[in-house]
């Protein structure tokens, strides 16, 4: 599923002048490929921009890393998510490649939208 998430952002080729228009366009391009998703779906850790069957999927287009390493780890929580996609804008070092939880260790994965930018 994860390759079928990157092959369809792999579509995004214009920097968006906004996270609500980003989060407009990667729900066209996964409904296009048919991938069923979720949108801002309310857990008991907050609120996740999209699900995509047991994978959570954040977008940032701004924010510093440990804020939003904080916020993954916070939804990784959750046992309902098995794995994490984070997408970005920016260039990003994250503190965590994973996350260790009841469940085992969920793996975070980076998209990083500005190079399809060049």
């Amino acid at each position: 599923m994860k390759q079928r998430i990157y092959k369809a952002l792999s579509a995004i080729t214009m920097q968006p002048r906004s996270e609500l228009e980003l989060h407009e366009t990667i729900s066209k391009l996964l409904t296009a490929q048919g991938i069923v998703h979720r949108r801002e779906v309310k857990t008991n850790r907050g609120t996740v921009d999209f699900v995509i069957g047991d994978i959570a999927m954040e977008i940032k287009i701004k924010g510093g890393s440990i804020d939003i390493a904080r916020q993954l780890i916070r939804y990784l929580q959750d046992p309902q998510f098995t794995s994490l996609i984070l997408v970005t804008t920016k260039a990003i070092k994250l503190p965590i490649t994973e996350v260790e939880t009841p469940e085992g260790n969920k793996p975070v994965f980076v998209i990083e939208l500005w190079r399809n930018f060049i």
